[in-house]
């Protein structure tokens, strides 16, 4: 399990479909811009958001959980897992052959 900067956009972490274009759209309008902010909101906050539902926050739930990220974590929660080791940079090749890292 890697670890990832929490302070990214949350588009570098959600970029793959089925339902990274929908996770990013309402956290737009939400204004959870970081990994960071999306961390500090519970699964119960999130499913009372407008077209999010259960199989959009599982995504979320799993895509956070292969870097030892859940939702509902604590401000002390992210800062200790800033500070345990450094980050590593992750990279994403999307279809049309673009990289992100």
């Amino acid at each position: 399990m890697g670890k990832f900067d929490i302070d990214r956009p949350i588009a570098e972490l959600f970029s793959v479909e089925p339902y990274a274009l929908r996770i990013r759209n309402v956290c737009n309008s939400h204004d959870i811009a970081t990994i960071r902010e999306l961390c500090l909101h519970s699964n119960w906050d999130l499913i009372h958001f407008r077209h999010l539902g259960e199989r959009s926050i599982a995504h979320m739930e799993e895509m956070l959980g292969n870097f030892g990220l859940r939702l509902g974590m604590t401000e002390e929660d992210l800062d200790a897992y800033g500070l345990a080791d450094p980050a590593i940079t992750i990279s994403i090749t999307l279809q049309d052959g673009q990289e992100i890292s």
